[in-house]
């Protein structure tokens, strides 16, 4: 008997599962204007890796994925920041509205 032979026969058959199905976008690449302050869309420029935004027309965008971008502009904290200001501007208009409506108009 021949090598060959020796391993087909007791090679175990083992059937192959389907491999999971995976978004391809599992990290898109996002574009962060400069001078907007903001991620944007954008136009390529030639071949280069230089885009320009739609929205200003500059050519000082960065791009990369939502992570890189997010940790490197601060932008998660921007948003923070700008949900807990949101926030206290509500609790302020509650409150002014709370105070009128509890006193009396005045005599004059």
């Amino acid at each position: 008997m021949s090598d060959t032979q020796a391993i087909s026969s007791s090679a175990q058959v083992v059937e192959a599962k389907p491999a999971p199905v995976v978004a391809v976008d599992d990290n898109p690449i996002l574009f962060y204007c400069k001078d907007c302050a903001e991620i944007v869309e954008t136009r390529r420029v030639g071949g280069k890796y230089v885009y320009t935004c739609k929205k200003c027309g500059t050519k000082n965008v960065a791009f990369g994925t939502k992570k890189s971008i997010y940790g490197f502009f601060k932008l998660a904290d921007k948003e923070k920041a700008k949900l807990r200001e949101e926030k206290r501007e509500e609790k302020r208009r509650m409150q002014m509205e709370k105070s009128s409506k509890s006193l009396p108009p005045r005599a004059v």
